[in-house]
């Protein structure tokens, strides 16, 4: 029995799509890039808190040494010595109520400029350029309060 086959007038739809179909490799590798663009954002987004909390704080990585204080002073180093003794110094030795008579005694003359010194309600001490992207370096900044005393301390970083 021989089957006769029609040929498709040029107006007809066919509701089948044809197998075998390729796609643009072009459209792949966008795909691809777009896929691994995703995830490397995701994964960056992720875990730089992580890595960035896990990092060394480099403000608490010695103990204070008044004498390689007094020394470092405030030279051009990239990596002030002075740096890694600040948290010790803020924690254990600069106490409240402190007078700014006693801690220039502990730490030297201040690094303040003359608008800080003609307020004279803070010190800056020059600790180095410590962070990422430091441009100005980074200080330890005491507070004084109405009567001289330390109020409180704080690490600047720029």
């Amino acid at each position: 029995m021989m089957c006769a086959l029609r040929p498709r007038s040029e107006g007809a739809r066919s509701d089948t799509k044809p197998t075998g179909e390729k796609r643009s490799p072009g459209l792949v590798l966008l795909v691809a890039i777009l896929i691994a663009l995703s995830v490397a954002v995701f994964v960056v987004v992720r875990l730089w808190p992580i890595a960035r909390s896990t990092s060394a704080n480099p403000f608490t990585m010695e103990p204070f040494d008044r004498s390689r204080w007094i020394q470092a002073k405030s030279g051009p180093e990239v990596k002030n010595p002075r740096g890694p003794m600040a948290e010790d110094l803020r924690r254990h030795y600069l106490q409240r109520e402190m007078s700014k008579k006693q801690v220039r005694q502990l730490l030297g003359p201040p690094n303040n400029s003359e608008y800080e010194e003609a307020k004279g309600n803070t010190d800056s001490y020059f600790l180095g350029h410590w962070g990422d992207w430091s441009i100005d370096g980074d200080y330890l900044i005491i507070h004084y309060d109405k009567s001289g005393r330390v109020a409180s301390t704080e690490i600047y970083q720029h």
